[in-house]
């Protein structure tokens, strides 16, 4: 009678195994990692797409006129809330994101806004933003606030430069020709821009509507400092320095005098400051961090004021950022105040006016 013996793996060649399998799993590894960013990316650009698409909407039904960047809001109930100074009883301040809901399949989310009960407890001295619910759109899912439940906002409009607090020297928060979305609410005298009209001079397939923003203050800095979602921000209540308020929800653009050379005051789309070039008192809050950065790797999503969508390299010329967040780059002006020899001048930006940008250039 024959006998059969079994053999198992040797110590040797079990390790062999492991080193193999070891090996393919590092070289599938970036792979993998490479198909998730490809696919947050396209899912941001459809995300920011859906906005391009649902202000067009939201446009057509205003007579051409863009939401301003923050506005007021008529609900039917009195909510239980903080409010801006002067706001009515039964008015609230919404941002831009929020008028767009109608627009973005919220329309449930709209009506509960409309019936004074989204976030009607609210209370905005806090950082934990309460019965306002998330939404998948606002949200790039390379940001890191898409994988909470914090209702956050990876997207900031073009609010065109920093805004003043108007007073007797100042006419108005902004002017019409720095940007699309300004200030709406309440003393601030931020102009209304219509599409389809004069106002986008340059042309709305040149002029930036959207970006990402994923340095944009959610929970303040420090971080107890202010709460803001996408329907609203306690840094609105910050009416001495209203860029502290304008940045979560905006990106804004700074004179840069010394061309080429980066400007002294802003940190450059997609990176932080240059080398070299001190900000007094920088953090990621106000005006300074208010321009385009996104989770990807050397690139953010941006689209235009005629619903076309680009990817945009993060090393885009700062003048040139200029240019395209301009409607009507020709006349943009600085507000000044001429009792302050400190302050910017009013002056015109692009070397050659009449130059046509071209593609290639962002």
């Amino acid at each position: 009678m024959s006998t059969s013996s079994r053999r198992g793996f040797t110590l040797v060649e079990l390790l062999v195994v492991i080193a193999i399998i070891g090996t393919l799993v590092g070289l599938l590894l970036p792979a993998i990692q490479a198909a998730r960013a490809r696919a947050a990316m396209t899912q941001c650009q459809n995300n920011i797409r859906q906005l391009a698409i649902a202000t067009k909407g939201y446009t057509t039904k205003s007579g051409g006129a863009y939401p301003g960047w923050m506005q007021l809001q008529q609900v039917l109930t009195n909510p239980t809330r903080d409010y801006y100074a002067g706001t009515p009883a039964n008015d609230i301040e919404v941002s831009w994101a929020a008028k767009l809901l109608p627009d973005l399949d919220a329309q449930a989310t709209w009506e509960s806004l409309q019936q004074g009960t989204l976030g009607a407890v609210q209370n905005f001295s806090t950082s934990n933003p309460d019965q306002i619910p998330m939404l998948s759109v606002f949200l790039c899912p390379a940001d890191s606030h898409s994988n909470s439940e914090f209702p956050g906002l990876s997207y900031v409009a073009n609010t065109g430069g920093q805004d003043v607090v108007p007073n007797s020297t100042f006419d108005a928060s902004d002017s019409k020709a720095n940007g699309i979305f300004h200030n709406l609410l309440p003393g601030y005298k931020g102009p209304t821009v219509r599409d389809g009209t004069s106002d986008i001079k340059d042309g709305s397939d040149r002029t930036l509507l959207f970006s990402e923003n994923i340095n944009k203050d959610e929970t303040g800095a420090p971080a107890t400092k202010y709460a803001v979602s996408w329907l609203r921000s306690s840094a609105l209540f910050e009416t001495s320095n209203p860029s502290i308020g304008e940045q979560p929800y905006g990106m804004v653009w700074v004179v840069q005098q010394n061309y080429p050379q980066p400007p002294n005051d802003q940190a450059l789309p997609g990176r932080e400051l240059a080398t070299g070039i001190p900000i007094t008192g920088a953090t990621s809050e106000g005006y300074k961090y208010a321009r385009p950065n996104g989770a990807h790797s050397g690139s953010f999503n941006a689209a235009f004021c005629g619903g076309n969508v680009k990817e945009m390299n993060q090393s885009i010329d700062y003048r040139v950022y200029q240019q395209l967040m301009t409607p009507n780059g020709a006349k943009c002006v600085w507000t000044t105040n001429p009792n302050n020899s400190n302050t910017m001048p009013t002056a015109y930006f692009n070397a050659d006016p009449t130059a046509q940008l071209k593609e290639s250039e962002y």
